[in-house]
């Protein structure tokens, strides 16, 4: 996975979906964002399993994939960074390396095949009363 994305951008999608991550579970992967790019799509997903929140940016990608990657980790690094484009590259050990024009940060991942499926489908439930 690689893409170009605006420090901003990611920040704000990161900041919006931080406070629904669990910092403790007894599921570890759920400290975790994952990433899923596909063309110029990003899309950013977060859960706790009660609650979820799965937000699209416009990326310039380059190489589709998917992560997970620690969402406390990420979001302290990415809120240090100046307002610049950020190149962020996956590697196939799911090591993430953000590089800007000031260095190169790296982050350890975990698989995209061991966050919960999400489902975006709508749900209606139906009462009937008499």
């Amino acid at each position: 996975m690689k893409f170009t994305i605006p420090q901003s951008a990611l920040y704000q999608a990161l900041q919006r979906m931080i406070s629904i991550i669990p910092l403790k579970t007894t599921i570890p992967i759920l400290t975790n964002i994952l990433f899923d790019l596909r063309g110029n799509r990003l899309q950013l997903t977060g859960t706790d399993l009660e609650v979820s929140i799965i937000t699209g940016l416009e990326v310039i990608g380059e190489e589709d994939g998917s992560a997970a990657f620690p969402a406390k980790r990420l979001f302290d690094l990415v809120r240090e960074l100046p307002d610049i484009p950020l190149r962020l590259e996956a590697e196939a050990n799911n090591r993430l390396t953000i590089k800007t024009e000031k260095g190169n940060y790296k982050i350890a991942g975990e698989s995209s095949d061991e966050y919960p499926h999400i489902s975006t489908e709508k749900q209606t439930t139906q009462f009937s009363y008499r």
